[in-house]
Order: C-alpha cells, then structure tokens, then sequence
C-alpha cells in the first residue's frame, strides 16, 4: 500500500475501535442502570453482532457508505482528502475489506459469504437469577462450544421464560419455529449440541453444516466490481466449486477435504439443495432483481407526489423517488420579499441530499453527493413571487439539468454531474422536511434550523412520469448499480 492509504487504512480503523469501545461504554451504563433498579438479576441479557466483520468498503476504505449503495467506485485521493472529517458529521465512513479480514482472524472472509468470516459470531447470554441459580456460570463453566444458530435465540427466550409461541397472531397461522432451544446447553458445557445441522445461503454464496462437517461454495458476491475483480472464485452458478472442511478441526476453513471425502461432499451438498428448496431459497440468484419480491429493506414506495405542510416530514421510503425528472414546487401565501430567508425544502445531509433555502438576498438549490461534491443553482431572490419551483430533467449521459421557475418563468440553470440517485441512503434516513431542516446540514452555507421567514402554504415534491418508478426493479438498479 502507498503511505497515504495506509495512513488512512490506519485511521479508519481507530475510528471503529474507538465507535466500539463507545458501544460497549453504552450496553455497560444500561447494565449499570438494571443495577441500580435491582433488576439485573432477573433480567435476560443477549448480545451477538448481526455477521461477521463487513468488506462493503472495497480494499480502498470510503468516506461513506451510501457510495456502496450507489454503486460508486471507491477514490483512494477523497479519502485522503477527508482523512480529518472521518469519524465526524460530514463522513459515513468504513474501513477497507483488508480490515474486515483482520478483524475476523483465524476465520475465513468477511460479510455476505458464507464462510465462517461471514456467519461466525460472538454470542453472550447472562441471567444471573435463572441460569447462575443451576450452576452455568461456575468457575470455567461459562464458555460453551456447541454449534448453535441465530434461529435459536427466540426459542430459547420463550423456555427460558415459560411462554408457549402463539399459534396465531391476528387471525394469522404463524410458521413453525425452525429454531431449537439451548437451555440445555447453557445450563451444562457437557450437554449435546443443540442442533446438528443448518443451511445457509447469501447473495449466492451457499454452505451446509451437519455433525462438524461443513461444505461451503467459492461463490464470489456480485454486488462490488472489485470483489468480481479481485476475490478468486466464481461467478457463475454452473462453476461454482464445493469446499469441504472439518469444521471442529479446522475452523479457519484451510484444509479442503472434498477430495479425500467424496461421498461425504456430495452427501452435504445434496442435503443443502433439500434445505434450500423446503425453505424457498430456490431459485438461485445472485444479484438484486429476482430477490426483490423477498426483500425487506428501505426500497421507496413508488410514491409520484407528496405534499407537505411547513414543520412535515416524510421518511425517505414514502417519497417519490426522482431519478426520471421531477418538480418540487413552493406554494406561497404571500409574495417573496428581499429579506426572506430560511429553509424552503430539505432531505437528507452531508453525506448526501438536497436543500432548497433562501439566504443573503439568494435562491440557492444545492445538492450533495455522497460526500464528494456539493452542486448549486443559485438566483437572485424573485421577489413579489408567490410559486417557486425547481425543475430537474435527466440527460442522456447521467446528468441532470436544472431549472429555477419563479411564477412559471425561467429565473436560473444549471446542471447536476451525475445521474439523481434512486436512494440517498440505505436506511432510510433521509427524511425529506418541509420549511425548516434538521440540525446537520446537507451542504455549508447555510443554517439548516432557522425556518423559512415567509409564509410556506405547502410544498409539493412530484415525480416525472405520473409514477415513480412504480417499478421497483428500477429503483434497485438506480440503487445499487451492480448489474
């Protein structure tokens, strides 16, 4: 690596030590608080991260992720440039893949694979009343090395606390409980494992566990060029190869004995097609489209138009999305003064949005990307209007132009660089304010909390088309880019 990328690697990852020693602080001061109440020992306490160390950055590192869900190449130069913002308001960022790896040593690869790097994880459960009171957590009796899965928590909360799971909810028929109750387990390190055998499967990447064997696929995640680029594997369903590994005896996974076990890797690997298909992982998909159907995550709404009244917001999934032209419009109740001032419209903040204000006699619209540039459209204050719109139109080359309309005429262009992103974030935290914005800011240059001084009937943010992107599929690749 050249000194200024490690320089930086090395930052990025004090920053996520220093978040975790900050998180830990946190589950210890509500620990300390049952303590004071005098509920800690009655009370269940479980944690367990969500998957292995995540590679999502690339090998470069980001300032933010959102660049991941827009699919944009990671640029080693912004990093630098942004070494001194990481870790504050004007940065989301993540370290490199290589730190993911390091994080999750002696196991192998990182997040949405299914190699132990991407599904081992740390579990702790404590309930000093219920589970010291038979004798789990005597001296060198508290470690448990039996297999267990995620699906097993909930069944055992329910044993633990003697609750029967409903049959129904709502008039609902719920599904059966897949998952198996580890209060054996806890109460004894001598007990059997609770389960002995699970499937997997992420993004294509496939794996089978049964009785400490585990057969996993070399199958590499198509959401990044560079993991297709730079992770030896394979691509393609048909090529994929079958690794077998002793997993109780190798579990950093660097001894392939499907050679050696034949029968043993084909055994597995039919018992992950019979999972798969009793549990509708089939057909097989590595990429966004055919998992659509089954997704649930922020994807917007497919909304065409929402109106807002001054002090509203609307979360990010319920607004139109833009990317195929829209106009967002400013119903005034008394006409603009030179002195007027505040927020019009605001979504979103520096690691990407739009906002719309008024501020030193200008009419500015600005637009922020991903933590990399911040694009205008600046006019002298229109005064005496009462309707005020922005235009944004798509071009055949990603960009956007942009328009400013003061009672129906033209008062200023401009052009947006790239194409209008399907999502401004992955987790829906762009909200979108009407007549004031929330306390961090999508650009310099303004007070995103002074409110609009004029009078704000209502605003109304409208997608081109009559519908935006009703179809979602759409959405997705805007998104995430990765086809």
């Amino acid at each position: 690596m050249h000194p200024d990328q490690r320089r930086v690697a090395a930052r990025m990852m004090e920053i996520y030590a220093g978040f975790l020693t900050h998180a830990d602080a946190q589950i210890g001061r509500v620990l300390a608080e049952l303590e004071e109440l005098g509920e800690r020992d009655n009370t269940i306490v479980v944690v367990v991260s969500d998957n292995g160390a995540s590679g999502e950055a690339g090998p470069s590192g980001s300032v933010s992720e959102f660049r991941f869900a827009q699919g944009r190449d990671e640029d080693p130069e912004l990093n630098l440039a942004m070494i001194d913002e990481l870790g504050g308001p004007r940065a989301y960022n993540h370290y490199p893949w290589g730190w993911a790896e390091a994080g999750n040593t002696p196991v192998r690869r990182f997040k949405r694979y299914t190699f132990e790097g991407g599904v081992r994880d740390p579990c702790v459960i404590s309930w000093p009343a219920g589970l010291d009171a038979d004798g789990s957590a005597s001296p060198g009796s508290d470690i448990r090395g039996q297999y267990c899965h995620a699906i097993d928590v909930l069944p055992t909360l329910l044993d633990l606390l003697g609750v029967e799971p409903p049959e129904h909810v709502n008039g609902l028929e719920q599904m059966s409980l897949d998952g198996v109750s580890l209060r054996p387990m806890l109460a004894s390190v001598e007990a059997p494992e609770p389960r002995t055998a699970q499937y997997y499967e992420c993004w294509g990447s496939r794996a089978m566990y049964v009785d400490g064997w585990k057969v996993v696929t070399n199958h590499i995640n198509q959401l990044t060029h560079a993991e297709r680029d730079l992770i030896a594997g394979s691509s393609d369903f048909a090529t994929d190869h079958w690794h077998l590994f002793d997993s109780r005896n190798d579990l950093a996974e660097n001894h392939d004995l499907g050679e050696q076990y034949p029968e043993m890797l084909e055994q597995l690997v039919a018992r992950w097609h019979a999972e798969a298909e009793r549990n509708g992982v089939l057909p097989l998909s590595d990429g966004v489209f055919d998992r659509l159907p089954h997704l649930f995550l922020p994807w917007p709404s497919g909304a065409s138009r929402v109106e807002l009244r001054p002090g509203e917001r609307v979360f990010e999934d319920n607004t139109p999305t833009l990317c195929n032209g829209f106009t967002i419009t400013a119903h005034l109740g008394a006409p603009l003064v030179a002195n007027d001032c505040g927020v019009l419209a605001e979504q979103g903040d520096y690691n990407g949005g739009w906002v719309w204000h008024l501020t030193e006699s200008r009419l500015r619209f600005a637009v922020s990307f991903v933590s990399e540039f911040v694009t205008e459209l600046a006019v002298a204050v229109p005064v005496g209007a009462s309707t005020l719109q922005i235009l944004g139109r798509p071009e055949a080359n990603d960009g956007v132009e942009l328009a400013a309309l003061a009672d129906g005429v033209v008062v200023g262009t401009g052009r947006l660089p790239h194409e209008w992103p399907g999502l401004w974030t992955p987790n829906s935290s762009a909200s979108l304010l009407a007549g004031v914005g929330r306390p961090l800011p999508v650009c310099d240059g303004y007070d995103p909390t002074v409110p609009f001084s004029g009078v704000l009937e209502r605003l109304v943010v409208a997608a081109d088309g009559g519908a935006a992107l009703a179809d979602l599929t759409r959405q997705v690749e805007i998104a995430f880019r990765n086809q």
